[in-house]
């Protein structure tokens, strides 16, 4: 029986249309996120970083502030810390890890919110950034020195057991299953992505670079796919499911400047200084697509996101809070997509086993 081009196509139709029906197919941008502020609290000084545990936003704005944030109309105030320029910062074990920027590494117990208290502090020169924390050590950016690594298991002796030098500096810190991520500041004025094996952390080994333009400055990685932002650029998508063989999967020039970025369930959340906070969908990594945004915000710069609440920090502003609405119809509708993408290729695998019986 001879099996021509024409009867091909027309099973694949009707394969697909029984899989799924075509007509209820819609693609994720037909459903844009609706973003609204639902409260903001304002600082004088310059807000940079935020984390929310419970119904504490934990906040650096020059000091170190604890916030009640129960009700998003009414935040209040509960306690803060003073500090010389408080930069980032991480939550673990009633204890909060700051970096002071040239004061160093601080450890505040915040067991009792009103009453935050420092426990110790480490500081052996170099301007300090970004951190990360893993058991019971540090890993502290030096945006001068490069890599320090503190062990913090006797919180009130915090003692640097070693350090990775890197000429230009370091901006940012990542760390998933004793894999490092970096973004490094070379010496010729480049930002590259650096990926390196800590197993060891006396024999730390560089496992890969990528050139990542001129002002990249926050990463995140989450099944695989490492996004990068870059101040100027936009934000660029890199495959690093092989740290020695990393690979530009697709890149998004987006106009203003990128401070900061979270990722969650095939979603980005970009902190843009000058557009404000915006989403982008990219479970198609080589198409991704804005879903949503909120413009009136002054200059956002960090962003962190729980359930549908987005947690920004704005430098002129303080912090606000976002809603989200229509995440729900949107995962469906991209995982639904995605499905039609399987069953087309499910009835070509059907079609090329039909036409081998049948010629």
């Amino acid at each position: 029986m001879k099996f021509n081009r024409k009867t091909s196509w027309l099973i694949f139709i009707v394969i697909t249309f029984f899989i799924f029906n075509p007509l209820s197919v819609a693609t994720s941008n037909e459903f844009v996120l609706e973003i609204r502020e639902i409260g903001q609290f304002d600082f004088s000084g310059y807000t940079y970083a935020v984390k929310v545990v419970d119904d504490i936003a934990y906040v650096t704005c020059g000091d170190f502030y604890l916030l009640n944030i129960s009700d998003p109309s009414s935040i209040t105030e509960i306690s803060s810390f003073p500090l010389y320029r408080g930069h980032n910062f991480r939550i673990k074990d009633d204890i909060a890890y700051i970096t002071d920027e040239i004061f160093g590494l601080k450890l505040l117990n915040i067991s009792d919110p009103s009453n935050p208290n420092l426990i110790s502090q480490i500081n052996d020169g170099g301007t300090v950034g970004d951190l990360f924390i893993v058991d019971n050590l540090v890993y502290v950016a030096d945006v001068d020195d490069g890599l320090e690594i503190i062990d913090v298991s006797n919180a009130t002796n915090p003692t640097k057991i070693a350090q990775y030098d890197e000429e230009g500096g370091i901006s940012t810190v990542l760390i998933q299953e004793e894999i490092l991520y970096t973004i490094i500041f070379r010496v010729d004025g480049r930002s590259w992505l650096n990926i390196m094996d800590i197993s060891d952390i006396e024999n730390m080994v560089v496992l890969g670079s990528y050139d990542v333009n001129i002002l990249a400055h926050d990463i995140a990685v989450e099944d695989g796919v490492a996004y990068v932002a870059n101040k100027e650029d936009g934000i660029m998508l890199l495959n690093v499911t092989d740290p020695t063989n990393i690979e530009l999967l697709s890149s998004e020039d987006i106009e203003g400047t990128i401070e900061n970025l979270y990722t969650e369930d095939n979603l980005v959340y970009l902190a843009n200084k000058i557009a404000g906070v915006q989403v982008y969908d990219v479970i198609d990594p080589l198409d991704i697509q804005k879903v949503g945004e909120f413009v009136d915000v002054g200059n956002p710069q960090d962003v962190e996101v729980i359930d549908n609440l987005i947690y920004v920090t704005d430098s002129s502003e303080g912090l606000e809070i976002l809603e989200i609405n229509g995440l729900d119809k949107l995962r469906e509708t991209s995982g639904y997509s995605f499905l039609v993408f399987i069953s087309a290729v499910v009835a070509l695998f059907i079609i090329k086993r039909i036409r081998k019986k049948l010629i």
